[in-house]
């Protein structure tokens, strides 16, 4: 099923960088960045075949990548010494209907050199009640970890240094997955896991039932 592109263009614009950059944030190294990651992931980042992708634009409808710088102390360091900087480059990867899929990389500005970020989530085992699959028999089961090297819908927030990703698994948006990483000594570490697997058609506000699979309570 897919949304009409009024509906696109509002969650692009929904999804939109929370802080803008400037544009010429990361532009030295965008090209180095675009060749990186397309060695890396092959065609699971081909861009949709596009060359101009823009480089943190402020239209709201623009397919872009984006770059942000951060300022951390590393766990080993004391309190006295000098923050390091390290530049988060989110790269668009493709575009569907309702979904679009970024990668991203962390340049060490000491170094120069790229890190693929690898985001862990939980796989999840349910028990459905029904053949439609609009209810579960009881709360989603872990049964494992995973890593995964591209996010849905992803966001980054650069107050709380945290990425998020909100993928719908159909177009309506009633099942869903939320995740949340958060980063630490040059990497992102899983702070929340949410997900709505019900397709039960509730797209309202308050009547999804969702379930935090993690952290476990």
């Amino acid at each position: 099923m897919k949304l009409p592109s009024l509906t696109l263009g509002l969650f692009l614009a929904a999804t939109a960088p929370a802080l803008a950059q400037s544009a010429s944030v990361g532009q030295d190294h965008i090209r180095d960045a675009e060749n990186f990651v397309q060695a890396a992931l092959g065609e699971d980042c081909e861009m949709n075949s596009r060359t101009d992708i823009p480089l943190n634009s402020t239209e709201p409808e623009d397919v872009s990548h984006f770059v942000y710088e951060i300022k951390y102390r590393a766990s080993y360091q004391s309190a006295d010494e000098l923050e390091k900087r390290a530049e988060l480059y989110q790269m668009f990867c493709g575009m569907g209907a309702y979904n679009l899929q970024h990668a991203f990389l962390l340049r060490d500005d000491e170094t120069g050199r790229f890190q693929l970020v690898a985001f862990a989530q939980p796989k999840l085992v349910y028990d459905y009640a029904d053949a439609d699959m609009t209810r579960l028999n009881a709360a989603p089961k872990i049964s494992g970890y995973t890593a995964r090297h591209i996010l849905i819908n992803a966001t980054y927030d650069p107050t709380r240094k945290t990425v998020a990703s909100h993928g719908f698994w159909r177009g309506i948006g009633d099942a869903w997955d939320r995740g949340e990483w958060t980063f630490s000594d040059f990497d992102f570490a899983l702070s929340k896991y949410e997900v709505d697997p019900t397709f039960d058609g509730a797209t309202e506000p308050g009547s999804q039932k969702s379930y935090v699979v993690y952290p476990q309570r």
